[in-house]
């Protein structure tokens, strides 16, 4: 049997170099199940995010650390940002979807059906938008996946990002550490996998070409290519060669800026150990 005689794989599994022949259709049925999953699972987190956890339950510590309580009165997590500013937010991910998919179906237009819509609903405001984009979204999976001319990876992509932005607020998802994307340059260019890490000084080996580097040696590549890389206190400080009482100080001064715990460093402050003769030599190892 030769590769003509499959003419058909999935899409999906192929952003991930997976290969998965299929008789029919350019999307299995597992990306297709997981497409919806996901799609749900916006709303879900968006509602974790309105939750504010309860004192001496025990079923959450409010000690500082790298992920804060689930306490966000008066934000609104449907207009979390998907990625650094200027990327949309999460609602304008779902709303353009929505949007294109009525249009594609000749359904009722966005506006007078998502007005009515969201008053059906047990919410209000820009929330109850989100909940009826996330049904009509997921209602509307076997139409997205099985039409060939949908945008389907770009569409799986901007999911996965919604996920990802709302992912902060689950209190039971294990905290993903640091993301740097791989440095290493191959003979396609750089090989952008993302790689995460918790500790700076723990091994980290990349999945797609199998080179390993501590995560200091990355946020150093990563800084001297001028990429900004979040850091946790410990690595901020000894970073910019202060404090961790000096770093606080210069966040609250707005000097800084802090999310979640880390800190945001930019390639051109400090260097390792405070020394920028040590991160050049840390870059030159790598």
């Amino acid at each position: 049997m030769t590769s003509d005689d499959w003419p058909n794989v999935c899409v999906l599994c192929a952003m991930h170099d997976r290969q998965t022949r299929l008789k029919h259709g350019h999307c299995c049925a597992v990306c297709a199940d997981r497409l919806t999953a996901d799609v749900r699972r916006i709303g879900d987190l968006a509602v974790m995010a309105s939750v504010e956890p309860k004192a001496g339950t025990g079923a959450m510590s409010t000690a500082f650390g790298s992920k804060p309580p689930i306490n966000v009165a008066g934000v609104d997590p449907e207009l979390t940002l998907t990625g650094h500013p200027p990327s949309p937010t999460v609602l304008d991910v779902l709303e353009s979807w929505v949007r294109m998919v009525r249009e594609e179906r000749d359904m009722s237009p966005y506006g007078p059906w998502s007005g009515h819509a969201a008053a059906t609903v047990a919410t209000t405001g820009t929330k109850a938008t989100l909940v009826t984009c996330v049904g009509c979204l997921a209602n509307q999976t076997e139409w997205v996946v099985g039409t060939p001319d949908f945008p389907l990876e770009d569409y799986r992509s901007e999911i996965t990002a919604c996920v990802r932005a709302l992912k902060r607020w689950d209190p039971m998802a294990a905290d993903p550490g640091t993301m740097v994307k791989c440095p290493t340059i191959t003979d396609d260019g750089e090989c952008g996998y993302r790689l995460h890490y918790h500790q700076m000084h723990e091994p980290v080996t990349c999945r797609r070409c199998g080179v390993t580097r501590d995560a200091m040696t990355l946020a150093a590549v990563a800084m001297s290519d001028g990429r900004d890389v979040w850091l946790d206190p410990e690595a901020a400080a000894n970073w910019l060669g202060i404090s961790e009482p000096t770093l606080r100080r210069m966040a609250r001064r707005g000097q800084l800026s802090r999310s979640h715990g880390r800190y945001l460093i930019r390639h051109e402050q400090g260097s390792l150990d405070g020394t920028a003769s040590d991160r050049h030599n840390v870059i030159e190892r790598a």
